[in-house]
């Protein structure tokens, strides 16, 4: 990505038996970095983009929806 920073994001990589791996990351909305990321940018990440609700103490917190297939 050269000199262009990355928008912040948490990466999963998840196992379950009987079930594809899923490896996978999110990025968090508002972010100014996710414009100029290839991957955080194309249309299919934007499910993978969350909303970040804050508490009366500032405390941060978002909802990220996970989903296995079967093999």
């Amino acid at each position: 990505n050269g000199d262009k920073n990355r928008p912040s994001h948490i990466h999963f990589k998840i196992t379950a038996s009987d079930h594809e791996e899923l490896v996978t990351q999110l990025y968090f909305e508002g972010d100014p970095d996710i414009d100029s990321d290839p991957w955080a940018s194309d249309k299919d990440a934007e499910d993978r983009i969350i909303t970040l609700d804050e508490d009366s103490d500032g405390n941060k917190s978002g909802i990220f929806d996970i989903k296995m297939m079967p093999d």
